[in-house]
């Protein structure tokens, strides 16, 4: 069976607008607040309609997935939703045996809504926001820049991954929800206050990213331009930078080896920033979307960063 991975907006429902607002779908999303998309898991008929957004001009080459040469759709086919998180572009659900029109059709029933995929509601999966774990990357190797990936040029890894990770209904397989601490965290030349705020940071992220099904291995002390490790498999890591701040603003600095790691491992490093620590911590987690070329949260958040230069001195 054919897997079409399809790239859309982050919702919590995709059921329409009310009190559900996408983010990260593009300029389109971003200049009108809404798309076609927002419907992809609305069940009110017989048949779900589903939209990816194709380059003005473009359809779906449905004869990379197999169809003959004059055909307009394909049948039974796994369509995989993949929209921006926290924790880079996650599944969020797939369309099982479905249909993919090669050319977007417009749907009588609304204005202005456009489809491209269709499915049965007892064949499509949204899934809740805490299993929403599965990364798919983008770049090269990945998803790159379009809004398909057909992947038939990948490894055979990524299709046994991701069957195995639906027939599951998104559990993450033979993993377990632990904190494995290698080192203790301390900063002996740090005020004591400081120290607290950090170690408690270090706990709140931890806590968070286990949650969402992640193994968690501290690195505080190895001086490796990020704390901690968010493990999904071997090969499959987030690499976590964690600020933790006693104040509500969001204002950090990143020593220039964290600076240097954020940059070249952009795709799997997050800054992970906790605000009012000691209190009532709030969760920031930044990371790098390469259609805006910003570091932002799903919240629309957008760190600015400043370029600081320091010198060291002594007499010669």
């Amino acid at each position: 069976m054919p897997i079409l991975f399809c790239n859309i907006a982050w919702m919590k429902y995709y059921r329409g607008l009310q009190d559900d607002i996408p983010t990260g779908g593009g300029s389109y999303i971003a200049e009108h607040g809404t798309g076609s998309e927002i419907h992809n898991f609305n069940d009110k008929d017989s048949v779900i309609k589903g939209f990816v957004m194709i380059k003005e001009g473009g359809s779906i080459n449905i004869q990379r997935l197999g169809a003959k040469e004059d055909a307009e759709e394909l049948n039974n086919v796994t369509v995989v939703w993949v929209a921006p998180s926290p924790l880079g572009n996650v599944i969020v659900g797939w369309y099982l045996q479905s249909t993919v029109l090669k050319n977007m059709k417009m749907d009588s029933r609304f204005k202005n809504r456009a489809y491209n995929i269709t499915a049965k509601p007892q064949n499509s999966f949204l899934l809740p926001i805490n299993k929403r774990t599965f990364q798919i990357p983008r770049g090269a190797g990945g998803m790159g820049q379009s809004n398909i990936w057909y992947a038939d040029k990948q490894a055979k890894e990524y299709f046994e991954n991701v069957l195995a990770y639906i027939k599951s209904d998104g559990e993450l397989i033979g993993r377990k929800n632990r904190i494995s601490r290698t080192k203790s965290y301390s900063r002996n030349s740090d005020p004591l206050k400081r120290q607290r705020v950090e170690e408690k940071a270090i706990l709140v992220i931890s806590k968070y990213f286990t949650s969402l099904g992640y193994q968690i291995q501290s690195f505080e002390k190895d001086n490796l331009g990020w704390d901690l490790q968010a493990h999904l498999s071997d090969k499959q890591f987030l690499r976590l930078e964690v600020k933790g701040l006693s104040g509500d603003s969001v204002l950090i600095e990143l020593t220039p080896n964290e600076f240097t790691n954020m940059e070249k491992h952009s795709s799997s490093y997050r800054i992970c920033v906790v605000t009012n620590t000691l209190q009532k911590p709030n969760i920031y987690i930044f990371s790098y979307s390469p259609d805006h070329k910003n570091w932002e949260d799903d919240k629309g958040n957008v760190l600015r960063i400043q370029k600081v230069v320091s010198a060291r001195m002594d007499i010669a």
